[in-house]
């Protein structure tokens, strides 16, 4: 029994004395982006379509609004802004269309799908604004 007793506690001691190791995790270190603020796109629907995204913070809620710049559409509601670590996701309900995107750190911008109507098509954000026409003139 004082065998058993001397190797518990050997152990305990052993382990107690054993160098902590550093915690490891498999998740990469991925920057967080704060989407807020003005992102543009280009929509390939047969020809080139530039859209706009805008994005604000209320709080601590994201609210936006598109445009589709080739269609003279501006100030689209979009809903359901979802900024979650590297990803973006909005809806606009009244085309029923919808965002999902990963951020891409090498490119800079969010990369990913506008699904309309059944068609999903790649778009890519990355920040600023087009041009207005009157600046090309």
């Amino acid at each position: 029994m004082t065998r058993s007793i001397m190797a518990l506690l050997l152990g305990m001691v052993s382990a107690v004395a054993a160098p902590a190791l550093p915690a490891f995790t498999t998740e990469a270190a991925t920057p967080v982006v704060d989407p807020v603020g003005d992102w543009i796109g280009i929509l390939d629907v047969g020809s080139p379509l530039r859209v706009a995204l805008h994005i604000k913070r209320t709080g601590d809620k994201l609210t936006g609004t598109a445009d589709s710049l080739d269609e003279d559409a501006f100030d689209i509601a979009v809903q359901a802004i979802v900024a979650d670590g590297d990803r973006l996701n909005f809806e606009v309900q009244s085309i029923q269309g919808r965002y999902a995107g990963t951020w891409d750190p090498a490119k800079q911008s969010y990369v990913g799908t506008w699904t309309l109507g059944g068609r999903v098509l790649p778009l890519e954000f990355v920040r600023g604004i087009f041009p207005s026409a009157a600046a090309g003139q």
